[in-house]
């Protein structure tokens, strides 16, 4: 016995076509392995390979410690450094940011940078002995060139007087 051609067809349970998606990436740093740009950087390569036509939209983060700096400038502003000193009483250069607005320059300052418990010279003094002096002098130093607009940074100090060195 010959079978007949069957002309049934099956319903097709395909997607239909979308548009592309549209992801958002915002990560933080992830603390002493890739800063959160880079981060962004290395998710929207991976979305990418599996959603070639995707839109990746990065949003670096930060808590307001270590890479918080980084997270700002990554939305446009200039990094600058300056020797200042360090909690420990070390002469140091430290990283801030200038991002330009309308209302006038605004320093992006991140304590971390400056008084940061990843530096081995503020570490090595005692915790009593450490200082936010630095912090204080870059804010005068920026005072005296006209700024007067700042983003502070709090997170990540190895210092404990109260920001009473600025």
């Amino acid at each position: 016995a010959t079978m007949a051609c069957c002309t049934h067809r099956e319903k097709s349970y395909a997607m239909p076509a979308a548009p592309a998606p549209i992801v958002v990436v915002a990560p933080d740093s992830f603390k002493g392995s890739l800063d959160a740009p880079a981060i962004c950087a290395a998710i929207a390569r991976g979305l990418r390979r599996v959603w070639p036509a995707a839109e990746v939209r990065a949003c670096p983060m930060a808590d307001g410690g270590e890479g918080t700096l980084d997270a700002v400038l990554s939305r446009g502003g200039d990094r600058r450094v300056r020797n200042i000193t360090g909690a420990g009483g070390k002469v140091r250069a430290a990283a801030y940011g200038i991002v330009a607005a309308p209302e006038g320059a605004t320093a992006i300052i991140e304590a971390a940078e400056i008084v940061g418990i990843t530096d081995p010279d503020g570490m090595a003094t005692g915790v009593t002995a450490r200082s936010t002096r630095g912090i204080g002098e870059l804010i005068a130093a920026l005072l005296d060139t006209g700024v007067r607009r700042f983003m502070i940074g709090l997170g990540g100090s190895s210092t404990n007087d109260g920001g009473a060195g600025m």
